[in-house]
């Protein structure tokens, strides 16, 4: 299927890139070794003039009730256009982070629409997600599954 793909990270642009079918927009900017990704006034600026149907994001923390927050303070700018430029917020973290606060906040929880995580996610932590509008997806997960 014809996508346009857009990304900050260097890894996704790496899978991306072999395949014709996807469009690939790379936000490039500064480029942090560390989370193999790039941030600054450039990426952001070119966040600006898109509009993305599905952002699928990651984060370091979910806090409830105060929102999302990275380890990164690079990172927040580039999250938070994102969030703007986008219609639809899927966050896509395992159930391990909630609970979890990090020195860079960058999200309430009112602009997420949909959580993908693991099922050790507790069934409080569910309710309470789902009472704030967030639909509350469990992906099943292998046991050796490693992830890059």
């Amino acid at each position: 299927m014809p996508l346009n793909i857009v990304t900050y990270s260097f890894p996704v642009a790496a899978a991306v890139v072999g395949n014709e079918m996807h469009n690939l927009v790379l936000l490039c900017g500064q480029f942090h070794h560390e989370t193999l990704s790039f941030s600054g006034v450039q990426t952001v600026n070119t966040l600006h003039g898109l509009r993305i149907n599905k952002l699928f994001l990651a984060t370091s923390g979910l806090l409830i009730p105060d929102g999302l927050s990275s380890s990164y303070l690079f990172d927040v700018e580039v999250k938070q256009a994102l969030i703007r430029s986008s219609r639809q917020v899927i966050l896509c973290m395992d159930s391990s982070k909630i609970g979890q606060i990090f020195l860079a906040h960058f999200a309430p929880l009112k602009e997420v629409h949909t959580l993908v995580t693991d099922g050790a996610i507790s069934t409080t932590d569910r309710e309470v997600l789902e009472r704030c509008n967030i639909r509350v997806l469990v992906a099943p997960v292998e046991e050796n599954m490693v992830l890059p």
